[in-house]
């Protein structure tokens, strides 16, 4: 789904093909793509779902301007669809419940219902927007992606550029143990400091999450984790540290591995460059392919009704 909020960010940079002699559309009609309608009810209904809360009023130049950029983007979206229905692409029933369950994995059904309802969408509405950025997804993946490709040449010449971006921090591979009091973090650390396995004592007493892997917390270097943590780098392989107190409670730390910093090898980089250059290319053939899309295409807006305010209800009606 991180791509897919991407691809809508960079829509706000594309501008629509306008063309000063078309014939206007009707009076509830915003914008005619090819033989497609945004009706007024459509585009005030996603002004309401994504209007940002910033106290502005509707004669404000910057409201103006969020709504042009808000047309654009409906505008692709009709592209889209109509470009991934001449390709005959689809999105099955079983991909869709993946990607419900995915998301709905992430949060509590009273959590989920509350963002709908913020979001002042149904439950039906939501699903079928998910589907449809699913086969947008899909669309993109297939003419977009498959003609990006990075070189070994252009790696390395990036590597070369950029040596200083390739500087691997000192790290350290630790484990920790957390407790409620400061009493029980003492008791854990004398039965520790006579002997006993800093991981299976995690295992049995502490209260995080990475209990089960024996409070194993992998390699991080400092400044990604709380401050507190950084007591770890004053401590060699093997050693115990100090009770640690933090808003989580009372940690004690094993340092298990160091590693010191150094500058990273082409080939220790090239994925990371490869992964660099990859977005690089792919934000530009998106932006390339959409300008395309609207070349062929026929778009005409009514400007005078995409700038006035919204009415409070209206009849829709799609003819011109």
């Amino acid at each position: 789904m991180g791509f897919i909020r991407i691809m809508i960010a960079m829509l706000l940079a594309v501008s629509c093909q306008r063309s000063p002699s078309a014939p206007p559309v009707a009076s509830s009609v915003v914008a005619m793509v090819d033989e497609e309608a945004i009706t007024l009810t459509e585009f005030g209904k996603a002004l309401e779902e994504t209007r940002p809360d910033t106290g502005l009023v509707e004669a404000d130049e910057a409201v103006r301007a969020y709504r042009r950029d808000l047309l654009d983007q409906l505008i692709d979206r009709r592209l889209f669809k109509a470009e991934a229905t001449r390709l005959k692409l689809s999105v099955e029933a079983q991909e869709l419940q993946e990607a419900i369950d995915q998301v709905q994995g992430d949060y509590s059904q009273e959590d989920f219902q509350q963002i709908l309802k913020s979001q002042r969408v149904s439950f039906s509405e939501w699903k079928e927007k998910l589907q449809e950025d699913l086969l947008v997804r899909k669309l993109i993946s297939q003419t977009v992606d498959s003609q990006i490709s990075v070189t070994e040449k252009e790696i390395t010449d990036y590597y070369k550029a950029h040596r200083n971006q390739f500087q691997q921090k000192e790290r350290v591979r630790v484990r920790q143990i957390v407790v409620a009091t400061q009493e029980e973090a003492r008791q854990i650390r004398q039965l520790l400091i006579s002997g006993r396995d800093f991981g299976e004592m995690a295992k049995a007493r502490s209260l995080s999450p990475d209990k089960v892997q024996g409070g194993n917390l992998g390699f991080f270097a400092k400044g990604e984790m709380p401050e507190e943590f950084d007591v770890v780098f004053t401590l060699m392989a093997g050693k115990l540290s100090p009770i640690v107190k933090s808003s989580y409670g009372y940690h004690l730390f094993k340092v298990e591995e160091r590693q010191t910093g150094k500058a990273l090898t082409l080939t220790e980089a090239t994925e990371r460059i490869r992964t660099l250059l990859s977005e690089d290319k792919r934000e530009g053939k998106f932006l390339e392919w959409v300008a395309g899309l609207r070349q062929k295409a026929k778009i005409r807006i009514n400007y005078p009704l995409l700038d006035a305010p919204l009415p409070h209800s209206g009849r829709e009606d799609d003819a011109f």
